[in-house]
């Protein structure tokens, strides 16, 4: 059975493999590892997906890594961990909640945009900083696209991936 959990910030090591599937690079999942929450989703206690949250301000909250098993995509194990975390953040009194993916990563868009995401803003050159080039469907990415959407009490999460 399929469970959201928040993962204790002394056992997220435990949880690197899966988070690097949503940032293949380990210096820049360094920056971000120790602070934010971290939310696992487990089937019969097996982890198989993670969401890493990073609050921005007051109101808005940054979807840092979002990674499922790669045996168990489009099963819509992504999309609960989404609504799970779009859920805690709203009843905290948050208002919105941020993503940023490649430029080139078009499942990606299309998976947040079906969710309600929409085009915010452009980071101009963010993969120069990683150590090594990264690709999405065969094509490098450069400038990161960061996409918000309002959190709301809803349901509104639940399109299939």
């Amino acid at each position: 059975m399929l469970k959201f959990q928040e993962v204790a910030p002394e056992a997220r090591i435990q949880y690197l493999d899966l988070l690097l599937v949503g940032d293949e690079d380990p210096a820049m999942l360094r920056r971000y590892l120790s602070t934010g929450t971290l939310f696992a989703a487990l089937d019969d206690h097996v982890p198989i997906g993670v969401a890493m949250v990073v609050r921005v301000d007051e109101q808005t909250v940054e979807l840092k890594n979002l990674a499922v098993t790669p045996t168990r995509r489009r099963q819509g194990i992504a999309s609960g961990l989404l609504q799970h975390v779009s859920l805690v953040y709203a009843t905290q009194q948050y208002q919105e909640i941020l993503v940023g993916t490649g430029d080139a990563d078009f499942d990606n868009l299309r998976f947040y945009m079906r969710r309600g995401f929409r085009l915010d803003s452009i980071r101009k050159h963010f993969f120069d900083q990683y150590s090594q080039p990264v690709y999405a469907d065969g094509l490098k990415l450069q400038d990161m696209l960061v996409l918000r959407r309002k959190l709301l009490l809803t349901r509104e999460d639940e399109t299939k991936e």
